[in-house]
């Protein structure tokens, strides 16, 4: 925490002297010398202004938010965010309408990550919080890379507020701690239990299914076993694997396992058999983004 806000200080957005320093809500002076007065000293909160647009607030041991003049270019923010220690980093709506509307849904990170707007940021490290790789590469999204940041926009930086908003929403519930997303929240918690035969030879986890549905969450919650457990000491979890009795039944949630990296297996006459070894299926960008 203290090498992100020391480095967001640095940014030129926040270079001199703030007009306003407050300290757990209270004003403190504003001096060139704030972080080391006072950005040790606060219970909750400390928040800090600069002319025009600029402005800081820290929640101690737990996030930095920073404002400073809103960019829609990919590669500024990309540039940005590399000059940042981050796991993640969220860019807030572009459209203050957004929220006037009353059907909107406040997805994010959770974990004191602000909202997700027009994009989210990954570093390599943020990246290990994704239920697979696959996710960025299949989603509702335009994904662009520069170095180790990976930039996830929402939708076109150009469209309105409204139409901005329905192009976004799908990507913003797909990345967010909402149920049926592919981010895997550092605490996480389970709702199914996974019951399975462990293989050590191949550090895989089978859970067996005979005709009955796999939602989603359960899914997820499999992608979070396999991270919690990938160094666990006694059975080391590397894969997930589903086997289903039917082959019909798994050929209907082959796409939703191969899109998680979770492996899919059936009896097909008789001997088990794997069905997504060879598969891949085409990536679908959303119509905003194939132009």
């Amino acid at each position: 925490m203290n090498a992100l806000l020391k480095a967001v200080v640095a940014l030129p957005a926040f270079a001199g002297t703030p007009k306003s320093v407050s300290v757990d809500y209270e004003d403190r002076p504003a001096t060139d010398s704030w972080l080391a007065d006072h950005a040790g000293t606060a219970d909750s909160n400390v928040s800090v202004h600069w002319s025009g647009s600029a402005a800081l607030q820290l929640i101690p041991g737990e996030a930095v938010f920073f404002w400073q003049d809103m960019t829609a270019d990919p590669e500024e923010l990309m540039a940005l965010f590399a000059e940042l220690p981050i796991e993640l980093a969220v860019v807030a709506p572009l459209h203050e309408e957004w929220t006037d509307d009353d059907d909107f849904e406040y997805y994010g990170f959770g974990d004191r990550h602000a909202t997700h707007g027009f994009a989210c940021a990954f570093t390599s490290a943020g990246r290990e919080r994704l239920v697979s790789a696959r996710w960025l590469e299949h989603g509702p999204w335009v994904v662009h890379t520069v170095g180790d940041v990976t930039l996830v926009q929402f939708h076109d930086a150009d469209a309105d507020a409204m139409t901005a908003l329905a192009q976004a929403d799908p990507g913003r519930l797909l990345l967010s701690r909402e149920d049926g997303s592919g981010y895997l929240p550092p605490a996480y918690h389970f709702e199914h239990e996974l019951a399975g035969v462990y293989e050590p030879e191949r550090r895989v986890h089978k859970i067996l299914i005979n005709d009955r549905s796999v939602s989603e969450l359960e899914l997820r919650d499999a992608c979070a076993m396999r991270r919690d457990k990938r160094n666990d000491p006694d059975t080391p979890i590397e894969r997930v694997a589903y086997v289903f009795m039917q082959e019909e039944l798994a050929l209907k949630y082959r796409d939703a396992l191969w899109l998680r990296d979770l492996e899919c297996w059936a009896f097909v006459d008789g001997v088990e058999t794997r069905l997504d070894e060879d598969y891949a299926p085409n990536a679908t960008p959303p119509e905003w983004a194939r132009g």
